[in-house]
């Protein structure tokens, strides 16, 4: 019997795991379509209900650069996200796999600055801008993705602002958070390296 969730999601594999969650493909059973489920560790109703509120604000950006939020569900207390399949992953996964070109490069930075515009008008910070969390689906546009932490002081260790790392009371709505954090994944995906990568600090 296939396992289900949602009573109408159909797991079919794996896609990656992070700090925050993991995430598996899965099929809608009804229209057959292709989804990305991302399934939170994040416990509690107030901590879930704040990801979710988030999330709706997103969904209603409705932007092509922004990775679509179909809904949410609950299963044995734990939250998940239905969105999106970008079939290629991430930027992460792809440097990997081959080397990138630098016009690519410039044009998918180019595009979600112009999306980071947008989203900072609405009064978000993403907090967790990587090569992790910037999708490319089938045609290579890129999308971003994973706006769990928006408006958080967390963030991954290597592309977080120093100030962020050193003081606790710094403004969490400070869209320079985000800048900082993509001119980092534009080296890096410039460079194939993270300038920070085994630093300590």
């Amino acid at each position: 019997m296939p396992l289900l969730y949602d009573n109408k999601y159909q797991f079919i594999k794996d896609l990656g795991f992070g700090a925050f969650g993991s995430v598996f493909l899965a099929k809608e059973m009804h229209s057959e379509n292709l989804v990305a489920i991302k399934q939170l560790n994040t416990k509690g109703k107030k901590k879930q209900f704040a990801i979710i509120h988030e999330m709706q604000i997103v969904s209603r950006f409705n932007h092509p650069h922004i990775v679509n939020y179909k809904h949410h569900f609950t299963q044995d207390d734990q939250l998940f996200i239905v969105m999106e399949y970008c079939s290629i992953g991430s930027l992460r996964k792809l440097l990997t796999r081959e080397k990138i070109i630098d016009t690519y490069v410039w044009k998918w930075m180019s595009l979600i600055t112009d999306t980071l515009v947008k989203v900072h008008e609405k009064g978000i910070i993403h907090h967790d801008i990587k090569p992790d969390n910037i999708l490319l689906t089938e045609d290579r546009i890129a999308k971003l993705a994973d706006f769990g932490i928006a408006n958080t002081l967390g963030g991954t260790v290597a592309y977080m602002c120093p100030e962020l790392l050193f003081d606790e009371s710094q403004d969490k709505s400070d869209p320079r958070t985000d800048i900082y954090a993509l001119g980092v994944t534009l080296m890096e995906l410039l460079t194939k390296k993270n300038p920070f990568f085994c630093k300590s600090y």
